[in-house]
């Protein structure tokens, strides 16, 4: 009895210390580079934002965006000067219709005033970036403001951005809630997960493995000062505390889960296939694929081409082939040579009208057999002739 308890003593006691110099280990790493003097908070309300292109109207505190220029509206705070370095964190709030969409903070840099940068917002509701992960995110900001995707008539609410000032305190919040970030599904969901925010100073995984290899070595150093254990006992030491480290990332894991099954059947438990696919993440493909099959493309088994612009993703090209089956649909990034008008049916663009002649390999002879027949939010559809 007095073996175990013992034994039992000496994890603990382990495990404990491991904690406490994995944590402030941890402070001691975010406190690299702090200033000198505490910043101010800078807040810019919504409803003084300009439109670039696009518009809107403001209600209460917030912009309701709900006309697109070409499926885009770009909101900016007009010139300022703000010095990258003394504010550390966005909190923006975002709040798009059913369907998620596109949505990026950008910034102009006084010593590269022609060059746009952008960082993605790909979580919708009040949330925070680390500008700092940036690597563009320096010098002086001379202007910033978001850019937003989205179908005229629906709108988008835009909230108030602050930038909040970098401090230790600042950084050890922001850390805590990018791991404890909810993460949606997506198509790398299956073979990665971030643990949280894609956006970490210090990756969850990485306290928890300094936690797990620093128990481990101060328990063998304990009972190296005492009587040896055997390899067995030190083997099922190893096992046990990698199970809670395990443990540890599983109920970060289990919980995100939790809430993403609860959002599933919120969304799309009570609906059927068609509704289904037409609030997933390809929605508005889906539905500009089903209005061509249904009345532009005909009964007849066709050959389609689909082509893409530079900023189109290529998960949309290839979900709009899966939503045009039974034809035989191909995906190409640009026009071989061997590749003749006359051996397709239907060309399928998405892009912006005349963004086609930009593709590589675009040559006069499509531009002769190319008919417009559709155009929607996301594209053309040619008949080749």
């Amino acid at each position: 009895m007095a073996r175990t308890e013992s034994y039992t003593a000496k994890l603990l006691a382990a495990a404990l210390l491991a904690l406490m110099v994995v944590v402030a280990g941890s402070v001691a790493f975010l406190s690299k580079g702090l200033p000198e003097h505490a910043g101010e908070t800078l807040k810019y309300p919504a409803t003084d934002l300009k439109f670039a292109f696009g518009s809107g109207h403001p209600a209460a505190d917030r912009m309701l965006v709900d006309q697109f220029a070409d499926g885009y509206a770009l909101l900016t705070s007009g010139p300022v000067s703000i010095q990258a370095k003394e504010q550390r964190v966005l909190i923006y709030t975002w709040l798009p219709p059913e369907l998620l969409q596109e949505a990026a903070f950008f910034w102009r840099r006084s010593d590269d005033a022609q060059n746009v940068l952008r960082t993605d917002i790909t979580i919708a509701g009040t949330q925070q970036i680390d500008l700092s992960t940036e690597a563009d995110w320096k010098g002086e900001i001379t202007e910033f403001g978001f850019l937003i995707a989205g179908v005229n008539g629906k709108a988008v609410e835009i909230g108030e951005a602050i930038l909040l000032p970098d401090s230790l305190n600042t950084r050890i919040q922001l850390s805590w809630r990018t791991w404890t970030t909810f993460e949606e599904w997506s198509q790398k969901s299956v073979n990665f997960l971030y643990g949280g925010d894609f956006r970490q100073v210090i990756a969850l995984t990485t306290p928890v493995t300094a936690w797990l290899l620093l128990t481990l070595l101060l328990f063998w150093l304990f009972t190296r000062a005492g009587k040896r254990i055997s390899s067995r006992q030190l083997l099922i030491t190893a096992g046990l505390v990698s199970l809670c480290a395990w443990v540890l990332l599983d109920i970060r894991w289990s919980a995100n889960n939790i809430r993403q099954i609860q959002l599933s059947f919120q969304t799309q438990w009570q609906a059927d296939e068609q509704q289904r696919s037409s609030i997933d993440l390809d929605g508005e493909v889906y539905q500009f694929m089903q209005r061509l099959k249904s009345g532009v493309l005909g009964d007849k088994p066709a050959r389609i081409l689909i082509l893409g612009d530079d900023i189109t993703h290529e998960y949309y090209l290839l979900r709009a082939k899966y939503h045009l089956l039974p034809h035989s649909v191909d995906v190409v990034g640009r026009l071989a040579k061997g590749l003749t008008p006359e051996s397709l049916d239907f060309v399928i663009f998405f892009g912006q009208p005349g963004g086609i002649t930009q593709v590589r390999g675009w040559n006069p002879s499509w531009q002769k057999s190319l008919v417009a027949i559709d155009r929607g939010e996301w594209g053309v559809a040619y008949r080749v002739e």
